[in-house]
């Protein structure tokens, strides 16, 4: 049920791209209608409308899930008692419909009960926006200094005494290559040879930006992990796809939305994993993270960019905040999903051993959950790319903004060439992640 489930959340998270192509008079259509008119109240609200209907067509499959085998195994002959809820509502239905025959008001929209909060929305982002610009401009510059742009351009271009304390010359260069290898070192110790080299592309890419990175080696070291992950068909698609890419003429702009797709991912795995492990634990907090979820992967994604860019105007970050914000569901829900459903018998057997909570959690756990948790970030990674094109709205580079510039200028050529380089970066991501999971569920015994 969990695929009717993201079936449905997908579906409904579509309706504003169908109002682009032709529809009016939906609720599709007043949040375009709405967002174009730059009115953050009216838009959010339309957006909130169809949120509620995705959770309460989740709650019900979830529920006809979870009662599915116990109607299976506790069948009663008699079918008003076997679906006494689907005959009170037919009822009630049926009595309502009679009534309004007889009570007209029923039959008419009650106009006088509406309560329109848009308004008090737009005055709640105005006021934040006002009076704590000083705070949100200071957490923008933070997160773009210390963390977008290095990855971007390379520390070595972005580092200055007046914003990191140092100037990137000979001397901290040596030190920065130090630390990197004593990292390295510690994963190969602590993990294997294959994070050490990923410790070292890491310290590569963070140096030198994913823009001034040569190209070779990135082409090479995601074609030996899809091939150490996958085999030599999945290392050769990967060099194959990139290479393309490559000779398209459009390899600047794909390092900027893997930067930017990147960086969000990694917000996303984090933030989204600690949420998922806490929602695991705590069925409170399960419940109170669900229609957050819910709202959040069903909003349509136009309305992502309306409040950030009110507050944090246009660029880089709000366009990350945009992306974490969509994107971030998988790994809150399928790192939940992983933890809750590890095999109760391996977890009493480590119990009877006596393993404390936090054993429990990070030796028993988390490795048995590791294949779903993976999936998660194939699906992170997938939302991520998926927003790149809307992210392009709010003044993004890369292959996003490529293929809103050819969309704006019937320039089929250019949007092929975008929309297909985005289309091979998503199926690498989709082959490397799924091919990491289906190898350690073999390892786990799970297959």
């Amino acid at each position: 049920m969990m695929g009717v489930n993201q079936t449905i959340m997908a579906a409904l998270s579509m309706v504003i791209i169908a109002a682009v192509i032709g529809g009016f008079g939906d609720i599709g259509w007043e949040v375009l209608s709405t967002m174009r008119r730059a009115q953050f109240g009216q838009s959010l609200l339309a957006g909130f409308v169809i949120a509620l209907m995705a959770m309460i067509m989740d709650r019900i499959s979830m529920g006809f899930a979870s009662r599915s085998g116990e109607i299976l195994r506790h069948k009663p002959r008699q079918f008003w008692r076997r679906y006494p809820n689907l005959l009170t509502a037919f009822a009630v239905g049926l009595f309502l419909i009679l009534f309004a025959q007889i009570v007209q008001a029923l039959n008419e929209y009650p106009r006088d009960w509406i309560i329109f909060p848009a308004n008090e929305l737009n005055k709640a982002v105005e006021y934040v926006t006002v009076n704590y610009y000083h705070i949100t401009n200071a957490i923008k510059n933070s997160v773009l200094y210390f963390f977008m742009i290095p990855l971007r351009i390379g520390l070595e271009k972005v580092a200055s005494p007046r914003t990191w304390g140092f100037a990137m010359n000979f001397q901290a260069t040596v030190v920065y290559w130090s630390l990197v290898g004593a990292l390295a070192l510690a994963a190969f110790k602590i993990l294997s040879w294959r994070a050490m080299i990923g410790v070292l592309f890491a310290g590569v890419v963070f140096l030198h930006g994913t823009t001034g990175t040569p190209w070779p080696i990135i082409i090479l070291a995601f074609a030996f992990l899809a091939a150490e992950v996958g085999g030599w068909r999945l290392g050769l698609f990967t060099c194959l796809g990139l290479f393309f890419i490559l000779v398209s003429g459009v390899w600047h702009k794909a390092m900027l939305s893997i930067y930017l797709s990147s960086a969000a991912v990694l917000v996303c795995f984090v933030v989204g994993g600690l949420l998922g492990v806490w929602a695991s634990l705590n069925d409170r907090v399960s419940a109170f993270l669900r229609p957050i979820n819910d709202t959040l992967q069903t909003m349509p994604l136009f309305v992502f960019l309306i409040p950030v860019i009110m507050i944090f105007l246009v660029g880089e970050f709000p366009a990350l905040l945009a992306i974490v914000a969509y994107a971030i569901v998988p790994a809150i829900r399928y790192t939940e999903h992983g933890l809750r459903h590890v095999d109760q018998g391996v977890v009493e057997a480590a119990q009877s051993f006596g393993c404390t909570s936090r054993q429990l959690l990070f030796e028993v756990k988390l490795p048995l959950a590791l294949p779903e948790i993976m999936l998660g970030l194939n699906q992170t990674i997938m939302f991520a790319l998926a927003m790149l094109v809307i992210a392009a709205l709010v003044g993004t580079t890369g292959l996003g903004q490529a293929v809103f510039s050819s969309l704006t200028h019937a320039d089929m050529g250019m949007g092929v060439i975008s929309g297909g380089s985005i289309a091979i970066l998503a199926m690498i991501g989709d082959r490397i992640t799924q091919a990491w999971s289906a190898r350690k569920k073999e390892a786990l015994g799970l297959q």
